[in-house]
């Protein structure tokens, strides 16, 4: 079973449109690590502003999650999320 159905057609659905993108494969020397990623070319769509505001969580805030954990004796765990990859829905059909 094949895992995308390409048509004869080779139209582009509706309300969907093309946006090229390319490959960048990097190669760290020094511990050896192999990374890649897909990046699509910007300029071609229009972004809403709302869809790129990043937040960040305040250190009053980290501090009242510890205190809450403490208080309800919960174990507090550390993540590193700096090459994590965020999946939602995007309004733009690409």
């Amino acid at each position: 079973m094949p895992a995308f159905e390409f048509k004869d057609d080779n139209k582009m659905p509706i309300c969907h449109k093309h946006i090229d993108c390319y490959t960048i494969f990097d190669n760290k020397h020094v511990d050896l690590v192999r990374k890649a990623r897909v990046v699509l070319v910007g300029y071609q769509i229009d972004i809403p502003s709302e869809s790129t505001y990043s937040s960040m969580v305040s250190r009053d805030s980290v501090c009242i999650a510890f205190l809450v954990a403490l208080l309800h004796e919960l174990e507090v765990l550390l993540a590193d999320a700096q090459n994590a990859c965020l999946n939602a829905s995007t309004k733009e059909k690409v």
